[in-house]
């Protein structure tokens, strides 16, 4: 006679499974809710947050740089945090922003290459508002020779990036001055290092939720690799002595000027002052007013960068610095 009890191994069983089934009915629970908040999150995101509709970018040209704009391109930009009005971020044929001019001008005009970042590129505005753009209208307005400026400012270059787009590629246009637009960034890590990540690349374009990860842990980290890059004097040398040997070497001038003074404030004491002295460099900071200006050059609103009107402003300061200095041809 068996002595096992079906009644009673049925009721066990069903009380295990019971709970098992429950605890995995809450877990299912729990992702779904969170999925759906996730999913409500990005969709009100995608309102509010731009498309970072950066230039496109071309890793290893074949001039040897590790990175720069891809030739006759154009993508719609509406911001990299906020959404703020659209425009178009174009690259020429000749893989530079503006105009396209020819690397030996036929006509003997007194020409400047801008050197830069973002702001020299003109991020968030068009192509003929841009700091370049301003200063050929104004400098062409007070002169009888013809006068070019080159724009070749790209998104997110460091010093070292600058170097190699000024010794790679600008270099190979005839030119009279070089202009290096510095801020605080040029002493980050290389931008090609990030463009060299198409995955992170992609989820930070089309991903608002994982862009605002990636911008949280960039201000939580930045400050403090910034500050012990910044103090780098001998990256700084580097550069300066990069610069003013290749603009000799193309016959032209050189001359830097910061597109705020963070530069200065995270960099040892005077240290900049002291360096462009050294080499005869004019240096100037562009948003320190002048008598009857405004503090700040006008930006805009969720973005940062420089609007038509902040850039306009810009050329007229980098203007009367350019006279100031004998840096402009005669009237």
């Amino acid at each position: 006679m068996s002595n096992s009890h079906p009644n009673l191994t049925n009721a066990t069983s069903g009380s295990v499974s019971g709970p098992r089934r429950s605890f995995r009915y809450h877990i299912l629970s729990v992702a779904g809710i969170v999925c759906l908040m996730l999913l409500v999150t990005e969709v009100i995101l995608r309102f509010l947050l731009g498309n970072i509709g950066m230039p496109k970018y071309v890793l290893h040209p074949p001039d040897g740089r590790c990175t720069g704009l891809q030739p006759g391109t154009s993508v719609e930009y509406t911001g990299w945090a906020w959404r703020v009005p659209k425009v178009i971020h174009d690259v020429n044929g000749l893989g530079y922003r503006g105009e396209l001019r020819e690397r030996e001008d036929a006509f003997g005009a007194f020409r400047i290459l801008m050197i830069g970042d973002s702001y020299v590129y003109g991020q968030a505005v068009e192509a003929d508002q841009t700091m370049a753009a301003h200063l050929e209208r104004s400098l062409v307005r007070r002169s009888l020779r013809p006068i070019e400026v080159l724009n070749f400012g790209v998104p997110g270059l460091n010093l070292e990036e600058d170097v190699e787009q000024y010794r790679k590629f600008a270099i190979s246009w005839r030119h009279d001055l070089v202009l290096l637009a510095a801020d605080n960034n040029d002493l980050a890590a290389p931008i090609c290092d990030l463009i060299d990540q198409p995955v992170v690349m992609w989820l930070m374009k089309h991903v608002r939720l994982a862009r605002v990860v990636y911008y949280v842990v960039l201000a939580v980290t930045l400050p403090e690799r910034t500050q012990v890059s910044l103090l780098s004097e001998e990256r700084i040398r580097r550069g300066l002595d990069a610069f003013v040997e290749a603009s000799r070497r193309a016959g032209a001038r050189f001359a830097v000027f910061l597109v705020d003074g963070t530069m200065l404030e995270w960099a040892p004491e005077g240290m900049l002052d002291r360096e462009v002295a050294e080499r005869t460099v004019p240096l100037l900071v562009l948003n320190r007013s002048e008598i009857g200006e405004k503090d700040e050059i006008e930006q805009i609103p969720g973005e940062g960068h420089f609007s038509d009107e902040g850039n306009r402003l810009a050329a007229i300061r980098i203007e009367r610095w350019l006279e100031r200095n004998g840096l402009l041809p005669e009237p």
